[in-house]
């Protein structure tokens, strides 16, 4: 019967209320028959959330909140996939550190084999198909000058779209750096789309430049 006040002199253990059972360091809450949401507390505070599908079904956790989500831990945190997949829907990712040498991001393989770690950029456009001259990805060095204004790139490596036609796919990396605060390319590789064995490469910019080249320069054919 409804009360407007209850009163207990004891502990209740097990205790029902609508869908959600308390029992000592449990919160326990069912959705759908036996599919449930659990809060379990263990020693040293330690706390384990768990989502139950009894058919097996996927359990998912969402975390919606009206306003940012952090993330404070004393210690490290750790990021754990079974499928093996980590996606993030976001206009940025900034890791900022104080630290000498910080940040740091790290690719590991520990698989035992000869394959290595990898690092795609992907252009997919609107899932019509890319078009020429289309930029594939940058990676940009930036930073300040001396006087503190913000130097959008000292340096850069861009990676595009030569030839998007089917079949005929021809793409240029162009290594560049900055000089009189502007950028200038310093080495591009530009595949020759009518030529499917031929990558031709422009070293230096200017006519003042200066290639250096350490050791023996062999060439394939003569100059």
């Amino acid at each position: 019967a409804a009360q407007t006040n209850i009163t207990s002199l004891g502990t209740l253990t097990a205790l029902d209320v609508d869908d959600i059972n308390l029992n000592t360091k449990t919160i326990t809450i069912t959705g759908d028959t036996d599919d449930t949401f659990s809060i379990v507390t263990g020693a040293a505070g330690a706390t384990t959330l768990t989502t139950i599908d009894d058919n097996a079904a996927a359990g998912h956790f969402e975390i919606a909140a009206d306003g940012n989500i952090t993330l404070d831990a004393a210690g490290n945190i750790a990021l754990e996939t079974v499928g093996g997949s980590f996606d993030c829907d976001a206009a940025a990712v900034n890791f900022t550190g104080t630290g000498a040498d910080r940040p740091s991001c790290a690719f590991i393989n520990n698989a035992n084999d000869a394959t290595g770690p990898n690092l795609f950029f992907r252009n997919m456009r609107d899932g019509s198909g890319l078009e020429d001259n289309d930029v594939l990805g940058t990676i940009s060095f930036a930073g300040e000058d001396a006087g503190g204004a913000t130097q959008n790139s000292y340096g850069s490596i861009t990676g595009s779209v030569i030839e998007a036609d089917h079949g005929d796919e021809a793409g240029q990396i162009a290594i560049s750096v900055a000089n009189d605060g502007t950028e200038r390319n310093g080495i591009t590789m530009t595949a020759d789309k009518g030529t499917a064995t031929e990558v031709d490469v422009t070293i230096a910019n200017g006519a003042a430049s200066t290639t250096t080249i350490a050791g023996t320069l062999t060439m394939g054919t003569t100059a």
